[in-house]
């Protein structure tokens, strides 16, 4: 599942090494420092303060991200989902986590899509692949 597809144009990588996102990317001006952020192992700020915050500078509070990739796999591989399982997630930030769920692939591999019963085609919005 692409996580690029499940990111704003602007967005506050976090930090290899602490806490605290670094500066804004927009990947309308930089689009190659943009993707190269997607795809690194950190979470990735895309709101602040309840989307009340505008620009590319910090806002107070971070109030939606996407998580950590390498963080998010081993949660999905510690969930163990089986095909007789429904879940249910709260606060799903940017998406990417359920789609990865409902893609039939959460921890990157294994489990065919068939086998989540459609889940899928139950999302409001596109389904990307």
């Amino acid at each position: 599942m692409p996580r690029e597809r499940f990111v704003p144009d602007l967005m506050w990588p976090g930090q290899t090494k602490g806490t605290g996102q670094g500066d804004a990317i927009d990947r309308n001006a930089d689009p190659e420092a943009w993707l190269r952020a997607a795809y690194s192992d950190v979470s990735l700020t895309t709101q602040w303060d309840d989307g009340q915050h505008s620009g590319t500078g910090k806002g107070r509070t971070p109030t939606c991200s996407n998580s950590q990739p390498s963080m998010v796999f081993s949660m999905l591989s510690a969930l163990d989902v089986q095909v007789t399982n429904r879940v249910l997630e709260i606060g799903t930030g940017t998406g990417w986590n359920a789609a990865l769920l409902a893609s039939g692939r959460p921890g990157g591999a294994g489990t065919p899509p068939d086998a989540y019963m459609g889940s899928q085609s139950r999302l409001p919005g596109p389904h990307p692949h």
